[in-house]
């Protein structure tokens, strides 16, 4: 959890990743950084790893103006680490790729090449990104974000069937990351595998974009299996984290309107019923002549006349 990140003495590489993870992925934990960070200038902590922790907390947060800003002041091997990470939200990647290589020159730590390879790939030097990702697999470093990694790279060559392999192994070993249940789910869907694509969605948890974007497509899945309650309650989960997703908000409205559409239907249907019931002669049904007498003294000749 990011407390028990936050109460460590230093953070260390490996705890940065874990709670960018977890901060961006969940709100509950995102609201207990930002609580931390609201804190940090009272705490008793040594001034480096405090200036770090503001940068990094600010990173994290998306406060990117602050983070960067911070961040100057930081030298060595974590202040790249963070550099190159800001580098990469700011969309720099030639930048990032540059800070990130300073940082694994130092560190060794096989994660960070990883975000070398993603900056790579970001920056359309997609061949140079899988021999950075195979490079650490042969060192046998082969996790579930490398495996995305290497997935996202393959779709950039269009090689989905090799993507979708990486993204099931992926999930294999980590069944809760989201970007590759996310990426799966995505090409299921295209295949017209719903069912598949609709459980993978489901299992994209947490508060990031990639859930942001599950739960749009699989409103549109159920929407399009005729579950316009489960639909808009997928949109509406959406607009939790994002309120201002134009396509959620499309969509939500769509739903609605949907629903009000099929009621008003059904309303139509009964009332075209009842409305021939209504019609039907009086002359059709036996009655006396005496009945039939009286019944057209007063202007009764159908149903209706007789209800009202």
């Amino acid at each position: 959890a990011v407390d028990e990140i936050c109460a460590q003495p230093a953070l260390t590489p490996e705890l940065i990743f874990k709670l960018r993870r977890m901060a961006r992925n969940n709100l509950q934990e995102r609201n207990v950084l930002q609580s931390r960070h609201s804190a940090l200038d009272g705490e008793t902590l040594a001034k480096d790893e405090k200036a770090l922790r503001q940068a990094v907390f600010a990173w994290v947060l998306f406060r990117l103006d602050l983070a960067e800003q911070t961040a100057k002041e930081l030298s060595g091997a974590l202040g790249h680490l963070l550099k190159g990470g800001i580098a990469m939200d700011r969309e720099r990647y030639d930048e990032a790729v540059s800070h990130l290589k300073r940082a694994a020159e130092q560190l060794h730590v096989p994660r960070i090449h990883v975000e070398i390879a993603a900056a790579l790939r970001a920056s359309g030097k997609v061949e140079d990104a899988i021999a950075v990702l195979e490079r650490v697999e042969k060192q046998g470093h082969a996790d579930a974000d490398l495996l995305f990694q290497k997935g996202r790279c393959l779709e950039q060559q269009s090689k989905q069937e090799s993507s979708c392999t990486c993204y099931e192994k992926a999930l294999e070993l980590d069944p809760q990351h989201a970007d590759a249940a996310f990426r799966l789910a995505y090409y299921l869907d295209l295949r017209g595998e719903d069912q598949k694509a609709i459980e993978l969605y489901k299992r994209v948890t947490g508060q990031g974009p990639a859930f942001v974007s599950a739960m749009v497509n699989l409103g549109l899945l159920l929407e399009d299996k005729d579950d316009l309650d489960g639909a808009i309650a997928s949109f509406k989960e959406a607009l939790k984290v994002d309120p201002t997703n134009r396509r959620a908000v499309l969509y939500l409205r769509d739903a609605v309107e949907s629903i009000d559409m099929y009621y008003d239907e059904n309303e139509r249907k009964e009332n075209e019923r009842l409305e021939s019931i209504l019609r039907i002669p009086i002359a059709d049904f036996e009655l006396s002549v005496r009945s039939r007498n009286c019944l057209a003294k007063m202007n009764v000749r159908v149903i209706g006349d007789l209800v009202r």
